[in-house]
């Protein structure tokens, strides 16, 4: 099991991968913060990027705010890192 810090913004044009840096990843997500549907677009986001199915991604904190922690079941931190790389190329 994995933690990944994360920064999201909302309400963007395309929805991808901006960075990763010191550890906190940037996404931006097409969704707009109402209902919860930007957290359901970040979570099917993290799944693609990083091969995980949705039941493997969980919100630890950060309902109602940009920064977010998730944990990721069946990953390490090493491969969070090397599919992150692959994406964001």
């Amino acid at each position: 099991m994995s933690y990944l810090k994360i920064k999201v913004q909302t309400n963007a044009k395309h929805s991808g991968v901006v960075n990763f840096i010191g550890g906190v990843l940037k996404v931006r997500v097409r969704a707009v913060p109402v209902d919860g549907k930007a957290n359901l677009e970040l979570v099917d986001l993290l799944g693609k990027i990083l091969k995980l199915d949705s039941s493997e991604i969980r919100l630890v904190r950060g309902f109602r705010s940009r920064d977010k922690l998730v944990e990721l079941k069946g990953i390490s931190d090493e491969e969070i890192g090397q599919r992150i790389s692959i994406n964001a190329s």
